[in-house]
Parts: structure tokens; C-alpha cells; sequence
């Protein structure tokens, strides 16, 4: 059985660990690999792929992508981030684009190009975004900076005499709240049968379309 591999300044171009991994003021030029969870602090990175659990922490990469859960930590520059479970990310100078298929929580950071969305419920506050594209039951968003908001049908599939049957489950929400909380636009896409923007607290919205406004 594998233990727990840790470096510490140092400087590679490539790197590829079997099993958990810590990783601490490193440099990697090229790729980092580890087929266990990760942890990375304090260092530069270029392209980073993690088949389990990943946290980084302090650090700059070009790319990030997670077979697991993903934490990412008062980073600085971020390029790309892929995380196939839930994705937790907070105090980040900027991150270009975003792809996270489980839960998401998003707290004082900016995205510079887009998230990608997809899960059960996604939270974002205090951070800006460009534009956000999600398949998320409920999208719940606090004194945040939004551009355009694409809203996904989300479907439930059951098993009935070996078919496999899909259906919407509406409704899908978007909410809004606090006196520095905007969205540009927020679109409803076909197949959602009862998209719904929630507004609190003085929160605004541009436009709204393929759904409806409830103001609380």
C-alpha cells in the first residue's frame, strides 16, 4: 500500500507520483501527476492532473484537472480548472475558465472567462464572473458580479422495464441577493418547465428570458 510522497523545494519538469502526494514550494514547468489525493502549497506549477482528492493552496498553475473533489485556496493566476466531483474555491486573484460536474462553492474570486456548471447546487459570493453556464437545480448567488447566466435544463433518469426514461425536474432557480449582487442577463434554456430569478436584499437583474422574477 502506498504512503504519502512529500516534496519540498525543489524544481522539475515533469513529475509523477503512484498514491497520495504533498507538494510544497515546488516548481514544475511541465506536468505534475498523482494517481492519489494532492496537496500543493506555496508553488508555480504548469499543467496539473490529480486522479483523486486535490487541494491547492498559495500556488499559480496553467491548468488544473481533478478526477475527485477539488479545494483551491488564495491562489493567485489559474488558468483552466476541470473537477469531475464538487469544487471548492476561494480567495483567488483570477481563474480563467471553470468545468466542476458536483457541487460548487465559489467565495471572493474572479473568473475571467467562464464557469461551467453542473450538479445539484451551486454557491457563489462576494466574486465576479463572466459568464456562468449551469445545470444546477438551484444557483444561489450573494453580493456577486455576473455577466450572462445560461440555465440548463437539469433531467431525472429512472429505469422502468429496462427503458430508461428522462423527464425535467423543475423548477430551476436562480438567486440573487444583497445591494451589490448583479446579473446582466440570466437565460432559461428550452426544457425547463419553471425557471425562477430570485431577487433579496436590492439585488438587480438586466434581462430575464425564458423564466420569471419573484422579488422577496
Amino acid at each position: 500500500m502506498f504512503g504519502v510522497t512529500k516534496v519540498s523545494n525543489a524544481a522539475f519538469e515533469n513529475y509523477s507520483v503512484a498514491g497520495s502526494a504533498r507538494f510544497e514550494n515546488i516548481s514544475c514547468t511541465n506536468r505534475l501527476t498523482c494517481s492519489g489525493s494532492l496537496e500543493i502549497d506555496s508553488s508555480k506549477l504548469n499543467d496539473v492532473i490529480s486522479s483523486g482528492t486535490a487541494h491547492l493552496t498559495r500556488s499559480n498553475a496553467k491548468t488544473i484537472r481533478s478526477s475527485g473533489s477539488l479545494e483551491i485556496t488564495d491562489c493567485g493566476s489559474i488558468g483552466s480548472v476541470k473537477a469531475a466531483g464538487s469544487a471548492e474555491i476561494s480567495g483567488c486573484q483570477e481563474i480563467d475558465e471553470i468545468i466542476a460536474s458536483g457541487g460548487f462553492v465559489l467565495t471572493a474570486s474572479k473568473v475571467n472567462r467562464k464557469a461551467v456548471l453542473s450538479g445539484h447546487e451551486a454557491r457563489i459570493s462576494d466574486s465576479r464572473i463572466a459568464d456562468l453556464e449551469c445545470a444546477n437545480r438551484s444557483v444561489n448567488i450573494s453580493n456577486s458580479s455576473v455577466g450572462r447566466i445560461v440555465v440548463k435544463p437539469v433531467f431525472n433518469t429512472v429505469s422502468y422495464l429496462g427503458w430508461a426514461i428522462s423527464s425535467a425536474n423543475p423548477p430551476q432557480t436562480v438567486e440573487l441577493s444583497g445591494n451589490n449582487c448583479r446579473a446582466d442577463s440570466v437565460v432559461f434554456n428550452d426544457g425547463i418547465r419553471d425557471g425562477i430569478v430570485i431577487l433579496k436584499d436590492g439585488a438587480l437583474v438586466g434581462t430575464v428570458q425564458g423564466g420569471r422574477v419573484v422579488r422577496e
